[in-house]
């Protein structure tokens, strides 16, 4: 489905992307292996800060992650998978898709010296045997998106209430007092991290819209990009109502619509982010069919413009 995971341990950190517009276009922190339930709902812009361990992945998507953009679609080339369950309380930081979108700032933590850590089994430590130390990475940061779910097996996602893994090209870009911690990528094994939800960093334009591929007339499924907190729900306008449209399946930034009428080509909605806020202040999006799609979308992603 997607990545093979590496039994990595990653650090947190924050570079702010800029984000640019579009074509039109408390809690205290959990500590790793607390069998206190994550919590998973969403209410303020920037979040507690999580304590956990993390991975890191090679990218495989074909042709995107479970949240459904393709990388290039993506607002930055550094992002992050959540985790789709949790043995510490079900549902996962993934949060059924919910949390697809959003930013996170990730700080790098302690580096495990002389242990192991997690290999899968359920209920297994992490850092067996070694202790932690803070090396030269110790609090770099970083920005990533979060554009896919971590379900492996092997626990590494489901022990840790707020485990976290990163696409491991971005471990690279870690930034600390100004300078690019070169070598991290190598150094990541065991690695403690701690992270929370931020507002998109300089964010300026609005939203970005395409349809998915093997969209048509009949089923349209719309990836929504380019928000400053995620997305949280989707209206679309039909028969002189608005009426909720559906996610599909899991993938956390689709959203399955109706047109303005039945089987037609033109389409209207509007967005609430995911803190519960309507989006532009609640602005409808009027769009219609990609005509390049023909009966159907191809394409991995077919941009559209739209009016307000």
């Amino acid at each position: 489905m997607r990545r093979v995971l590496l039994p990595l341990l990653v650090g947190l950190a924050v570079l702010a992307p800029v984000l640019v517009a579009g074509p039109s276009t408390a809690v205290a922190a959990v500590p790793a292996g607390s069998a206190a339930s994550p919590v998973t709902t969403v209410a303020a812009a920037v979040s507690p800060t999580r304590s956990s361990w993390s991975t890191s992945f090679t990218a495989a998507w074909k042709p995107y992650g479970n949240c459904g953009v393709p990388v290039a679609q993506l607002d930055t080339q550094s992002y992050a998978a959540l985790n789709l369950d949790s043995s510490a309380g079900g549902v996962g930081q993934y949060a059924n898709g919910k949390n697809c979108g959003r930013m996170i700032t990730v700080k790098v933590g302690e580096v495990c010296v002389g242990g192991r850590h997690n290999t899968g089994p359920v209920g297994t430590g992490f850092c067996i045997g070694g202790k932690l130390v803070k090396d030269k990475y110790y609090g770099a940061t970083q920005t990533f998106v979060i554009a896919d779910s971590c379900p492996d097996n092997n626990n590494w996602c489901r022990n840790d209430a707020y485990h976290l893994d990163l696409a491991k090209p971005a471990l690279a870009k870690f930034v600390k007092n100004g300078t690019v911690m070169t070598g991290l990528s190598t150094a990541w094994a065991n690695r403690k991290v701690t992270w929370s939800f931020v507002s998109a960093p300089k964010y300026t334009g609005d939203i970005k819209i395409g349809f998915r591929r093997d969209s048509q007339k009949y089923w349209t499924s719309v990836l929504l990009t380019h928000l400053q907190n995620g997305v949280g729900g989707v209206q679309y306008f039909q028969d002189g109502q608005w009426k909720s449209a559906k996610i599909s399946g899991k993938v956390g930034q689709a959203y399955e619509l109706g047109a303005t009428v039945p089987n037609g080509t033109k389409f209207r909605i509007r967005v609430t982010d995911a803190l519960g806020k309507p989006v532009k202040g609640g602005a409808s999006y009027n769009f219609s069919f990609p005509t390049s799609c023909k009966a159907k979308c191809t394409a991995a992603y077919t941009p559209v413009s739209y009016t307000h």
